[in-house]
């Protein structure tokens, strides 16, 4: 009786083990990845294998490899032949290059001949024997008070703020000039701080991460190398408590997906997007294809008609719909990216309001909300210098993005329509 009882409930817990399992692999994810830096990738026992804990932990497989000397630059690894031997193995998804903790936050004329030139020589020498890999710039983190050790030289450094700028600018800099994406570790280190001063980031050396860092690190790497969320993940290493777990994997989530296409403008994803026209009576509808970094598509019109793979197809609906139609970018080397979007076909009534009149903007806090009844529409957001922030399709409904993980200070939201401008509003992020 006990043995039937017991097999009855072997039977069932490995029933429910089963589903899970089968739940997990079927978004199942494998990336190759190089990590290329030096103590802040490997501390605390390597932000590698703990971001490939993560991704185990959600059913999906990171295999990595290191370089890693400690305190190296980008010119020493430029010349080093363990970091060379590793790149010319080939066959990854992305090579991951960090640089010493410090040039990359001095001035831009140091930078511009200190640092760039190396970052360029390492991806021309990845892109030799790794076309399809993607190199991805470690964004770092500013010390926890600064540098003192350099405010004499250059007083940009004095605080964390200051630094923590200099750093963005620098490796933003470098995947926008070689065409690369970014790991926005040190744009998700200054949420943290801002919204949660009591989880310490830092080794008492004020500058290594603590395990709470090198976490919160591999949570960003995580959602960036897979686009998609880390929270769920049930890996948590010696020393990160529960809650705090999932306060980093949110921040992560949200700092590298709110604008993703901030952190990959320039690199070799595809994102895919498109407008189209108003319908008319004949239910034929122009799409414009407005997608980035892509080498061929596929359309599906959801009305049952084949595949289309146009660049920016007429196609005519059998009738007034509405239709899902969803668009999939395929970059040179196989990347997928897709985005669907409602489609009314037939003739659409008037309205007495002006088209200014269907677009409502509301800030709250650092969360800011677009309601749009037009389609068409683009909005960016831009810095006080005019510098472009984020650059997006507008979807016809409700849709939201956050200021948490830029810099404080004054942007300002500009929505338009072609060429016509629709809305201009200034936000403060303070």
């Amino acid at each position: 009786m006990k043995r039937t009882f017991f097999l009855k409930k072997l039977v069932r817990y490995f029933g429910i083990f089963f589903l899970l399992f089968i739940t997990l692999n079927l978004h199942a994810e494998k990336r190759n990845v190089l990590f290329i830096g030096n103590s802040y990738t490997n501390y605390n026992g390597g932000l590698p294998t703990i971001a490939a804990n993560i991704a185990s932990s959600l059913g999906d497989t990171l295999i990595h490899e290191s370089s890693t000397p400690g305190g190296f630059t980008a010119q020493q690894h430029s010349t080093h032949p363990a970091t060379l031997n590793k790149i010319s193995q080939g066959n990854w998804d992305y090579v991951s290059l960090q640089f010493q903790s410090q040039q990359s936050a001095l001035s831009p004329s140091y930078v511009a001949s200190n640092v760039y030139p190396f970052a360029k020589q390492l991806d021309s020498i990845i892109q030799a024997t790794n076309p399809c890999a993607e190199s991805l710039f470690f964004m770092t983190w500013g010390r926890k008070n600064g540098d003192a050790s350099l405010c004499a030289t250059y007083p940009d450094v004095c605080t964390y703020d200051g630094m923590q700028q200099r750093l963005r600018e620098s490796y933003l800099l470098y995947a926008d000039s070689l065409e690369a994406s970014v790991s926005p570790v040190g744009a998700a280190w200054n949420v943290m701080r801002d919204s949660f001063p009591s989880i310490e980031l830092y080794n008492p050396d004020e500058s290594h991460p603590s395990m709470n860092g090198t976490y919160l690190a591999a949570c960003v790497f995580y959602c960036t190398l897979y686009k998609q969320s880390c929270v769920g993940s049930m890996y948590l290493p010696n020393g990160v408590g529960n809650g705090d777990a999932f306060i980093m994997q949110k921040i992560a989530s949200n700092v590298v997906l709110d604008s993703l296409e901030n952190w990959q403008s320039e690199g070799g994803i595809p994102d895919a997007d498109f407008i189209y026209s108003v319908p008319t009576i004949s239910y034929q509808i122009s799409f414009l294809y407005d997608s980035k970094r892509y080498s061929s598509s596929r359309w599906n019109f959801g009305d049952g008609s084949p595949i289309n793979t146009s660049t920016s197809p007429n196609h005519t609906f059998p009738n007034a719909g509405p239709f899902t139609v969803c668009l999939e970018a395929i970059s040179a080397c196989g990347k997928i990216d897709s985005q669907c979007q409602s489609v009314l076909a037939g003739p659409t009534s008037t309205s007495n309001f002006s088209t200014t009149d269907k677009i409502k903007i509301q800030q709250t806090g650092s969360t800011i909300s677009i309601q749009n009844e037009l389609s068409n529409c683009r909005y960016t957001l831009q810095d006080i210098n005019g510098v472009r922030m984020l650059d997006r399709h507008l979807p016809h409904y409700t849709s939201t993005f956050s200021l948490r993980h830029f810099a404080k200070g004054i942007y300002f939201l500009k929505i338009k329509r072609g060429s016509q401008l629709l809305k201009l509003r200034k936000l403060a992020n303070f």
